[in-house]
C-alpha cells in the first residue's frame, strides 16, 4: 500500500482506526449530496468501505486513500492532521476500467485541495501503475466536479448511468496525460 505526500496533504490507505473520522467526512450533508446513498448505519458502512478499499489495495495495488491535512512540525517533519476527504483510483467492473474518485469536506472547496490530491492520484495511476486510461464520473448535476475534471485535463466522454443515476463521464488516456504534464514541466 502506498502513501503519498503532496504539499498540503498526506494520502494514505485508511484503516479501521479511521472509521469515525471517515463517517464525519463521508456522511457530512455537503458530501452526501453528491455521492450515491450509503444505506445502513454510518459507522458500519464506513468500516465496510475501508475494508473494501484495503482489499482492493491487496488485489489490485490501488484504491482510494484517506486525504489527511499535512501539518508541519518543528525540525522540518510533518504529521497527519484531520481527515478532510478521500481520493484515489478504483476499478469499476461495470465500466471495465479505472476511475478516479474524490470527495472533500465542503469547507475545503475552492482551496485547490481536491485538485492537488487528484493530480497525485493521476500521477500514481499513469506513472507508477502504467494504466492506459482513467475516467471520472459524477452526478449530472455536479457541475463543480465537471470543472475539476476539465482542469485535470480530462475530456468529456459519453454520459451514462451508474447505480441508477444519470452521470457525466470524463476520460483521460496516458498519452494525453504525459503530453500535458510535459508541457507543464517545460513551462516552469
Amino acid at each position: 500500500m502506498t502513501t503519498i505526500r503532496t504539499p498540503r496533504l498526506i494520502l494514505r490507505p485508511m484503516t479501521d482506526a479511521d472509521a469515525t473520522a471517515y463517517v464525519a467526512m463521508r456522511f457530512h450533508p455537503g458530501v452526501l449530496a453528491w455521492l450515491p446513498p450509503a444505506p445502513g448505519e454510518p459507522l458500519e458502512r464506513a468500516r465496510e468501505t475501508i475494508a473494501a478499499f484495503a482489499e482492493a489495495w491487496r488485489t489490485r495495488g490501488y484504491a482510494p486513500w484517506g486525504a489527511f491535512e499535512r501539518l508541519p512540525e518543528a525540525g522540518g517533519g510533518d504529521r497527519e492532521g484531520r481527515l478532510v476527504g478521500h481520493v484515489g483510483l478504483r476499478f469499476l467492473p461495470e465500466f471495465d476500467g479505472t476511475e478516479i474518485l474524490y470527495a472533500f469536506l465542503p469547507e475545503t472547496q475552492g482551496t485547490g485541495l481536491a485538485r492537488e490530491a487528484a493530480e497525485a492520484a493521476l500521477d500514481f495511476g499513469f506513472r507508477t501503475l502504467h494504466l492506459p486510461a482513467i475516467f471520472a464520473i459524477t452526478l449530472a448535476t455536479n457541475q463543480r466536479s465537471w470543472g475539476l475534471m476539465r482542469r485535470l485535463g480530462m475530456s468529456r466522454g459519453p454520459d451514462t448511468r451508474f447505480k441508477g443515476f444519470d452521470v457525466v463521464r470524463y476520460d483521460l488516456d496516458a498519452p494525453t496525460w504525459r503530453a500535458r504534464t510535459n508541457r507543464e514541466r517545460a513551462a516552469t
